[in-house]
Protein backbone atom coordinates (compact mmCIF):
# COMPACT_ATOMS: atom_id res chain seq x y z
CA UNK A 1 0.00 0.00 0.00
CA UNK A 2 1.45 3.52 -0.87
CA UNK A 3 0.15 7.04 -0.08
CA UNK A 4 1.18 10.09 -1.24
CA UNK A 5 0.64 13.96 -0.29
CA UNK A 6 2.38 17.31 -0.14
CA UNK A 7 2.28 20.12 2.01
CA UNK A 8 3.71 24.04 1.78
CA UNK A 9 5.89 25.09 4.02
CA UNK A 10 7.82 28.76 3.98
CA UNK A 11 11.04 29.17 2.42
CA UNK A 12 13.74 31.25 3.04
CA UNK A 13 16.66 33.46 1.62
CA UNK A 14 17.91 32.60 -2.25
CA UNK A 15 15.91 29.74 -1.93
CA UNK A 16 12.20 31.41 -2.07
CA UNK A 17 10.43 31.07 -5.12
CA UNK A 18 9.68 34.08 -7.42
CA UNK A 19 6.41 34.17 -6.54
CA UNK A 20 5.03 33.50 -3.23
CA UNK A 21 7.09 32.05 0.07
CA UNK A 22 5.95 28.62 0.11
CA UNK A 23 7.13 25.64 -1.70
CA UNK A 24 5.26 22.21 -1.65
CA UNK A 25 7.25 19.05 -0.24
CA UNK A 26 5.98 15.82 -1.36
CA UNK A 27 5.62 13.15 0.94
CA UNK A 28 4.79 9.58 0.19
CA UNK A 29 4.84 5.98 2.58
CA UNK A 30 4.41 3.00 1.97
CA UNK A 31 3.40 -0.08 3.96
CA UNK A 32 2.25 -3.71 3.73
CA UNK A 33 -0.81 -3.46 6.17
CA UNK A 34 -2.61 -3.36 9.00
CA UNK A 35 -1.48 -5.12 12.59
CA UNK A 36 -4.58 -5.08 15.00
CA UNK A 37 -2.70 -3.76 18.47
CA UNK A 38 -5.85 -3.72 20.66
CA UNK A 39 -9.62 -3.29 20.51
CA UNK A 40 -10.29 -0.56 17.62
CA UNK A 41 -6.58 0.04 17.38
CA UNK A 42 -4.44 -0.88 14.10
CA UNK A 43 -0.88 0.02 13.60
CA UNK A 44 0.91 -0.16 9.96
CA UNK A 45 3.41 -2.97 9.20
CA UNK A 46 7.17 -2.65 7.39
CA UNK A 47 6.47 1.62 7.22
CA UNK A 48 8.43 3.40 5.42
CA UNK A 49 8.80 7.15 4.21
CA UNK A 50 10.08 9.95 2.35
CA UNK A 51 9.61 13.49 1.80
CA UNK A 52 11.46 16.38 -0.11
CA UNK A 53 11.15 19.29 -2.76
CA UNK A 54 12.47 16.94 -5.81
CA UNK A 55 10.54 17.28 -9.44
CA UNK A 56 8.52 14.38 -10.27
CA UNK A 57 11.09 12.23 -11.96
CA UNK A 58 13.43 12.12 -9.26
CA UNK A 59 10.85 11.82 -6.22
CA UNK A 60 9.49 8.89 -7.65
CA UNK A 61 13.52 7.26 -8.23
CA UNK A 62 13.64 8.57 -4.46
CA UNK A 63 10.19 6.69 -3.57
CA UNK A 64 10.69 4.03 -5.42
CA UNK A 65 14.40 3.53 -3.59
CA UNK A 66 12.86 3.56 -0.39
CA UNK A 67 10.36 1.03 -0.63
CA UNK A 68 12.75 -1.46 -2.26
CA UNK A 69 15.40 -1.22 0.98
CA UNK A 70 12.59 -2.70 2.66
CA UNK A 71 10.85 -4.95 0.02
CA UNK A 72 12.14 -7.06 -3.02
CA UNK A 73 10.07 -5.18 -5.62
CA UNK A 74 10.02 -8.15 -8.28
CA UNK A 75 7.83 -10.19 -5.52
CA UNK A 76 5.57 -7.26 -5.42
CA UNK A 77 2.19 -8.76 -6.96
CA UNK A 78 -0.11 -5.54 -6.98
CA UNK A 79 0.05 -1.91 -5.15
CA UNK A 80 -2.96 0.38 -4.07
CA UNK A 81 -1.77 3.97 -4.76
CA UNK A 82 -4.00 6.21 -2.36
CA UNK A 83 -3.95 10.22 -3.39
CA UNK A 84 -5.85 13.26 -3.89
CA UNK A 85 -5.18 13.02 -7.56
CA UNK A 86 -1.90 15.39 -8.24
CA UNK A 87 -0.16 14.74 -10.96
CA UNK A 88 3.21 13.74 -9.57
CA UNK A 89 1.70 11.23 -7.60
CA UNK A 90 0.33 9.67 -9.99
CA UNK A 91 3.85 9.36 -11.90
CA UNK A 92 4.91 5.66 -12.75
CA UNK A 93 1.83 4.48 -12.43
CA UNK A 94 1.58 0.70 -14.64
CA UNK A 95 -0.73 -2.42 -14.83
CA UNK A 96 0.42 -3.30 -11.24
CA UNK A 97 -0.76 -0.12 -9.70
CA UNK A 98 -4.75 0.58 -8.66
CA UNK A 99 -4.95 4.21 -7.66
CA UNK A 100 -7.62 5.65 -5.49
CA UNK A 101 -8.70 8.90 -4.75
CA UNK A 102 -7.74 9.75 -1.45
CA UNK A 103 -11.71 9.43 1.15
CA UNK A 104 -10.45 12.74 2.64
CA UNK A 105 -10.05 14.84 -0.08
CA UNK A 106 -12.86 13.07 -1.84
CA UNK A 107 -15.18 14.00 1.26
CA UNK A 108 -13.48 17.74 0.86
CA UNK A 109 -14.33 18.45 -2.35
CA UNK A 110 -17.70 17.65 -1.66
CA UNK A 111 -18.11 19.72 1.32
CA UNK A 112 -15.95 22.77 -0.35
CA UNK A 113 -17.99 22.77 -3.57
CA UNK A 114 -21.88 21.76 -2.63
CA UNK A 115 -23.47 23.72 0.39
CA UNK A 116 -26.97 22.15 0.19
CA UNK A 117 -26.65 19.48 2.86
CA UNK A 118 -29.50 17.35 0.60
CA UNK A 119 -27.32 17.45 -2.83
CA UNK A 120 -24.32 16.55 -0.77
CA UNK A 121 -26.25 13.70 0.80
CA UNK A 122 -26.96 12.63 -3.06
CA UNK A 123 -23.72 12.90 -4.36
CA UNK A 124 -22.56 10.98 -1.36
CA UNK A 125 -25.04 7.99 -1.31
CA UNK A 126 -24.23 7.89 -5.33
CA UNK A 127 -20.51 7.39 -4.69
CA UNK A 128 -20.99 4.53 -1.88
CA UNK A 129 -23.08 2.69 -4.52
CA UNK A 130 -20.11 3.37 -7.06
CA UNK A 131 -22.56 4.60 -9.76
CA UNK A 132 -19.52 6.58 -10.92
CA UNK A 133 -21.80 7.84 -14.21
CA UNK A 134 -24.40 9.13 -12.08
CA UNK A 135 -22.45 11.21 -9.95
CA UNK A 136 -21.00 12.82 -12.74
CA UNK A 137 -24.11 13.52 -14.44
CA UNK A 138 -26.02 14.83 -10.94
CA UNK A 139 -23.40 17.34 -10.72
CA UNK A 140 -22.88 18.37 -13.91
CA UNK A 141 -26.99 19.13 -13.60
CA UNK A 142 -26.62 21.42 -10.93
CA UNK A 143 -23.95 23.22 -12.29
CA UNK A 144 -26.32 23.73 -15.06
CA UNK A 145 -29.05 24.96 -13.07
CA UNK A 146 -27.05 26.92 -10.32
CA UNK A 147 -28.30 30.31 -10.65
CA UNK A 148 -25.41 31.81 -8.73
CA UNK A 149 -22.03 32.21 -10.94
CA UNK A 150 -19.55 31.32 -7.71
CA UNK A 151 -21.68 28.56 -6.83
CA UNK A 152 -21.68 27.00 -10.81
CA UNK A 153 -17.99 27.61 -10.36
CA UNK A 154 -17.69 25.76 -7.87
CA UNK A 155 -19.71 22.63 -8.95
CA UNK A 156 -17.55 22.68 -12.02
CA UNK A 157 -14.33 22.61 -10.18
CA UNK A 158 -16.13 19.56 -8.22
CA UNK A 159 -17.28 17.74 -11.78
CA UNK A 160 -13.71 18.49 -13.11
CA UNK A 161 -12.06 16.58 -10.22
CA UNK A 162 -14.36 14.00 -10.31
CA UNK A 163 -13.94 13.06 -13.86
CA UNK A 164 -10.24 13.56 -13.87
CA UNK A 165 -10.14 11.17 -11.07
CA UNK A 166 -12.72 8.70 -11.96
CA UNK A 167 -10.88 5.68 -12.20
CA UNK A 168 -9.98 6.64 -8.47
CA UNK A 169 -13.86 6.93 -7.55
CA UNK A 170 -14.73 3.22 -6.48
CA UNK A 171 -12.17 1.88 -3.05
CA UNK A 172 -9.65 -1.17 -4.58
CA UNK A 173 -11.81 -3.83 -2.38
CA UNK A 174 -15.15 -3.10 -4.15
CA UNK A 175 -13.38 -3.28 -7.92
CA UNK A 176 -13.64 -7.06 -7.55
CA UNK A 177 -9.60 -7.30 -8.07
CA UNK A 178 -7.72 -10.70 -7.01
CA UNK A 179 -6.34 -9.51 -3.98
CA UNK A 180 -3.51 -11.76 -2.58
CA UNK A 181 -4.25 -13.29 0.63
CA UNK A 182 -2.56 -11.25 3.71
CA UNK A 183 0.03 -12.77 5.69
CA UNK A 184 -0.73 -14.56 8.76
CA UNK A 185 -1.11 -11.59 11.70
CA UNK A 186 -1.99 -8.86 9.22
CA UNK A 187 -5.41 -7.30 8.01
CA UNK A 188 -6.02 -5.18 4.77
CA UNK A 189 -8.54 -2.04 5.67
CA UNK A 190 -9.41 1.41 4.03
CA UNK A 191 -6.87 3.38 3.27
CA UNK A 192 -6.69 7.25 4.22
CA UNK A 193 -3.54 7.84 6.70
CA UNK A 194 -2.04 10.48 4.69
CA UNK A 195 -3.10 13.43 6.74
CA UNK A 196 -1.80 12.10 10.12
CA UNK A 197 1.46 10.91 8.73
CA UNK A 198 1.41 14.34 7.11
CA UNK A 199 0.78 15.91 10.76
CA UNK A 200 3.53 13.97 12.17
CA UNK A 201 6.64 14.07 9.60
CA UNK A 202 6.17 17.35 8.51
CA UNK A 203 3.62 19.64 9.52
CA UNK A 204 4.54 19.24 13.47
CA UNK A 205 8.07 19.74 12.95
CA UNK A 206 8.46 22.66 10.06
CA UNK A 207 4.69 24.88 10.37
CA UNK A 208 3.09 26.79 12.25
CA UNK A 209 6.21 27.67 14.54
CA UNK A 210 7.40 31.15 12.50
CA UNK A 211 9.84 29.41 10.91
CA UNK A 212 11.32 29.47 7.52
CA UNK A 213 13.16 27.06 5.67
CA UNK A 214 16.01 26.65 2.97
CA UNK A 215 15.51 23.37 0.45
CA UNK A 216 19.01 21.86 1.92
CA UNK A 217 18.02 22.15 5.02
CA UNK A 218 14.22 21.06 5.02
CA UNK A 219 15.24 18.09 2.72
CA UNK A 220 17.63 17.41 6.08
CA UNK A 221 15.20 17.47 8.51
Amino acid sequence: FEEADGVYINIQGKDRPKSGKKLEMKVAVAYEGWKKTGKDRFELVNKVACAGFEDISEFYKIKEAMIAKEYNVDEVQMRILNGDGATWIKHGIDDTVHYQLDPFHKHKAILRSVKNEERRKIILKLLNSNEIDETLLYIAGLANDAEDEKEQMKLKVLYKYFKENREGLIPYQERGLDIPKPPPGLEYRNLGTMEHHICDIIAQRMKHRKASWSIEGANNL
